[in-house]
């Protein structure tokens, strides 16, 4: 693939810069040709150019944004109107260039006899594997209207599903930051304080309270140093866990076994998991099929690997109930309802009554958080008082009763 950098002059005599990524001359030519560009230069360019487009960098697109393309792509079809000429006027009508060029692009695609999920899948982060699995099944069905409502529908539930996710989460880790910022201070301000007033009475102090005056001293001395170290520790870590598969998959697994937020994570997933089989399920996509392209969508790696566990189990003969069973990390409420809809015939109904029931679930721990978190956050600063408590107060009761004598 060669990268051409054109600069275009638009119909308002607005100078544009795109940046494409093409095959050879001629379909750069053609390219140019079916977008009647008026053309004033086009040069090639190193390959990592695409990657240094500002508006790429700043412009991400949205999952409302790539909802809407699809709601429209929907209409487009059930009205019969031209795929091209429809992704064209949708372009001049895109609330950004990000998104103006990928209906150009789209469109460009299928005019050079490519099919409408294969031009999606030149952009794979703003289509996902789903999204583009479900189209193509609607191509060779014959139901692309019906595939490109429900992929509509798919990311608008799961992208209210990571909403709630995200409200779940943010509010025990800010409440953290703010109870350890709270220890700062206290260690920061008001301890140095009374440090000094132990020393001015020339003290003989607890153990704890030595220690904890130590400490103190310690970090004022090598303040530097250790931060230093940790942001060595911190920046080696987020290294480690993108490239190391071992550390990447030990983090996850941490992650769920985290009160609050590791229930959260998992119910999360499990709806994740059941609404995601239920849409390709009900496409027609054979379930080892459906496995592995669910198993590219899911982040957490135990659930990733999970799945494709049980996507081989499958594959040697297991139903789906069994396989993911024999995994222990899914409830045996989804294992009992995905198997009574295997022996019944009603797989798509019982994934329907999972996803719903773990959505349910994620949607009450964020409407509900403070009250969830409020004993793990009452037995931290319980700890974090009785330290204090016991290596201070007790010198301070001493130094006032030496006072009154």
């Amino acid at each position: 693939m060669i990268t051409y950098k054109i600069h275009t002059i638009d119909e308002m005599g607005k100078s544009q810069i795109k940046t494409l990524e093409i095959a050879n001359e001629s379909q750069l030519q053609q390219y140019l040709d079916i977008m009647n560009l008026n053309v004033v230069k086009v040069e090639p360019v190193p390959g990592y150019m695409k990657y240094l487009d500002v508006r790429s960098l700043f412009g991400k697109i949205k999952t409302t944004q790539v909802i809407e393309i699809l709601e429209n792509l929907h209409v487009v079809v059930r009205s019969g109107l031209s795929m091209n000429t429809a992704l064209l006027d949708l372009a001049k009508e895109a609330d950004t260039p990000q998104i103006a060029n990928i209906l150009t692009d789209i469109s460009y695609s299928i005019q050079l006899s490519s099919s409408l999920s294969a031009a999606m899948e030149r952009h794979p982060k703003v289509f996902s594997s789903t999204v583009v699995g479900l189209i193509k099944i609607g191509e060779e069905t014959g139901e692309l209207e019906s595939t490109l409502k429900d992929a509509a529908a798919y990311l608008k539930r799961i992208d209210n599903l990571r909403s709630k996710l995200k409200s779940a989460i943010v509010l025990p880790v800010f409440t953290l930051v703010m109870m350890a910022g709270a220890m700062a201070f206290w260690m920061i301000v008001v301890m140095p304080s009374l440090i000094d007033v132990f020393e001015s009475f020339n003290m003989e102090l607890p153990f704890l309270t030595r220690m904890i005056i130590a400490s103190y001293y310690f970090m004022q001395a090598n303040a530097v140093e250790v931060l230093a170290v940790a942001a060595v520790v911190i920046v080696a870590y987020i290294i480690a866990k993108k490239k190391i598969y071992a550390v990447q998959y030990k983090t996850d697994q941490t992650l769920l076994k985290i009160p609050v937020i590791g229930i959260t994570l998992s119910y999360y997933n499990y709806a994740f998991v059941a609404e995601y089989t239920r849409l390709m399920v009900a496409a027609g996509l054979p379930l080892f099929q459906a496995l592995g392209i669910l198993s590219e969508s899911l982040k957490n790696l135990v659930f990733k690997t999970g799945v494709m566990k049980a996507r081989d189990l499958i594959s040697s003969g297991r139903t789906f109930s069994s396989s993911i069973g024999e995994l222990q990390m899914f409830t045996p409420l989804v294992v009992r309802m995905i198997s009574v809809g295997e022996q019944t015939g009603s797989l798509e109904e019982q994934l329907t009554y999972v996803s719903k029931y773990y959505y349910d679930k994620v949607d009450y721990i964020s409407e509900n958080i403070a009250a969830l978190i409020q004993p793990v956050l009452t037995v931290v600063l319980g700890l974090f008082l009785v330290i204090i408590m016991a290596g201070f107060l007790g010198p301070i009761g001493d130094m006032v009763g030496n006072i009154g004598k």
